[in-house]
């Protein structure tokens, strides 16, 4: 019996020393394996940071692992993780693809924890430079990426709590917009648009007149309409832009896009004449200015409005009230939001969260404005003189 018993697990106990000894070798850092340098440092690094790319997929050498095994020695501790990686790739290659059944052809998709992208722009203007799209797309992931870890942060909300992944679409040619917006936003729309709530996407043309293929505008664009999506998106599949909270809603998405690049240039405004550009998108100054001149209260007319009504000065004012909110009290934001998807007011949600009056708001929000907006846009000036 002893015998039969030992030959049964002849096999298994061999195995368990093959993989204590897959230590790797010197060649390969003790890995088992190596990067694979078909996809160059720089781009090798953004591929990295991301779940799945479609291009990255396609590498002959890795197969999209950005990993192959080492040429000196059997394998090591990194072998299993290629494998598992190469397991992950085949699956989300199998997934459903409307878009592409749609337009009858292979896209880019990228693909990060909380954003799925498509970005079928072949270049985008960079100044006098162009730039490929599928390495810009990877560094608007990594902006993406970041916008997230900050939303998280402030929200105090993590992954599982939002209701599904956020998807954007980029185009390079005005049809292909127009045909998917047709198909899946179910919108006649030639302009940049987003359907919010549930399965909310965001699709846009990125060399229309307003755009035209500039690196800065649609990065800008893309940062700030994540915004939107993710605020749609979290606990509640909901859009608060029309349930009373329109300024919550803009003032969310323009504070993430001055976050991270440190001015604000996009404005949901309906029925716009021309593109709004106020103060630049470098709100500090001109807001402690208008605030220190003009006693009137700004905030009660920001109420009523919904995000697409209001005008270019109190989307500015919107940003620096939840730019307030975020600085000193970060913790009432999601309470925020879970009143505005119950339809409550401002007045009541700020009652409720800081026991304070929309008077007392307004009078402690002007007084931070007046010590930290003079600081702030003098420390921009001095890394931009650098």
């Amino acid at each position: 019996m002893l015998l039969c018993a030992l030959l049964i697990l002849a096999p298994l106990l061999q195995e368990d020393v093959q993989e204590e000894e897959l230590a790797g070798c010197r060649r390969c850092d003790y890995r088992g394996v190596t990067d694979c340098k078909d996809h160059g440092k720089e781009l090798l690094a953004m591929e990295q940071e991301v779940l799945f790319c479609s291009e990255a997929v396609q590498c002959e050498t890795c197969g999209g692992s950005l990993l192959v095994p080492c040429k000196r020695c059997d394998g090591g501790p990194e072998t299993k993780q290629r494998e598992s990686r190469l397991a992950a790739i085949r699956k989300w290659q199998q997934r459903d693809k409307p878009v592409d059944v749609h337009l009858k052809r292979s896209l880019l998709h990228l693909e990060i924890p909380q954003f799925q992208l498509i970005f079928d722009v072949p270049e985008l203007r960079n100044g006098k430079k162009k730039i490929r799209g599928h390495e810009f797309a990877h560094l608007l992931a990594r902006d993406l990426n970041q916008l997230f870890e900050l939303f998280c942060q402030d929200f105090g909300c993590e992954l599982k709590d939002f209701r599904g992944p956020e998807r954007m679409w980029f185009w390079g040619r005005a049809e292909d917009h127009r045909s998917v917006m047709t198909r899946f936003l179910f919108s006649t729309s030639a302009g940049d648009f987003k359907m919010l709530g549930k399965n909310p996407v965001f699709s846009v043309h990125t060399h229309d007149s307003a755009f035209q293929g500039s690196v800065d505008a649609i990065h800008s664009l893309g940062l700030h309409n994540a915004a939107h999506l993710l605020l749609s998106n979290l606990d509640v599949e909901m859009w608060v832009g029309d349930r009373r909270g329109g300024w919550f809603d803009a003032g969310v998405a323009h504070a993430y896009e001055e976050a991270l690049l440190g001015s604000s240039t996009n404005y949901c405004i309906d029925e716009a004449t021309m593109t709004p550009n106020y103060e630049n998108g470098r709100w500090e100054l001109a807001l402690a200015k208008r605030l220190k001149k003009e006693e009137q209260a700004f905030i009660p007319a920001m109420l009523p409005q919904q995000t697409g009504t209001l005008t270019e000065e109190q989307h500015a004012m919107a940003w620096s009230v939840v730019d307030w909110i975020r600085h000193q009290h970060p913790e009432i934001l999601r309470p925020m939001l879970n009143g505005f998807q119950k339809g409550r007011s401002t007045r009541d949600l700020f009652r409720d969260t800081l026991s304070l009056e929309i008077y007392q708001v307004e009078q402690l929000w002007r007084d931070w404005v007046a010590a930290e907006y003079p600081k702030r846009a003098k420390q921009k000036k001095s890394r931009k003189r650098r």
